[in-house]
């Protein structure tokens, strides 16, 4: 058991990242991100307990296939049976020191993913991408199959929405 465990760790620190950023790309919500990823992995997991860790030879080759077939399972069953949406907030900042501190920047977090989540879908997997993976704007923009020109005007935009915001409460 200490080995699928100590393989599995390995395995998902290697593939975590990569497999993130293509669920955010494919993805119709962000919100639903988190799920995905956790049903994926929880599927890989239960494959290697079931056959051995030797039972997969390109790992993050059949986690994308995993991925694949739970964006598809997902949006095919679950997604028309949603009745109640949930808060699942992205973190895009560090955490703070002090319970204050962490307490306002939470409160500004979830401000700004307010904000955020009120756009378009493709300026939240923008934003995601560009502040949640720290990719590039030429990356973000071959990923999405949209301009530099596209990716940079959404983020600008988002960017204006939020100083507006926080200068409207700065003067209140």
């Amino acid at each position: 058991m200490t080995d699928i465990d100590a393989y599995f760790g390995i395995v998902y620190d290697a593939t975590f990242r990569e497999l993130s950023r293509r669920c955010v790309v494919k993805a119709k919500r962000i919100q639903d991100v988190d799920d995905l990823l956790q049903n994926t992995y929880e599927r890989f997991y239960r494959h290697i307990r079931r056959h051995g860790t030797n039972a997969v030879e390109n790992a993050q080759a059949y986690l994308m296939t995993l991925l694949n077939k739970e964006l598809a399972r997902h949006y095919r069953f679950y997604a028309r049976k949603r009745e109640v949406a949930y808060d699942d907030s992205v973190e895009l900042l560090e955490t703070a020191e002090t319970p204050e501190a962490e307490t306002l920047d939470r409160l500004t977090l979830d401000e700004i993913w307010a904000l955020i989540e009120s756009e378009p879908t493709m300026t939240q997997k923008v934003f995601v991408l560009f502040y949640g993976h720290d990719m590039a704007i030429a990356q973000i923009a071959a990923e999405l199959g949209i301009s530099e020109a596209a990716v940079k005007n959404r983020l600008m935009r988002a960017r204006n929405k939020i100083r507006a915001k926080m200068r409207k409460e700065e003067t209140a």
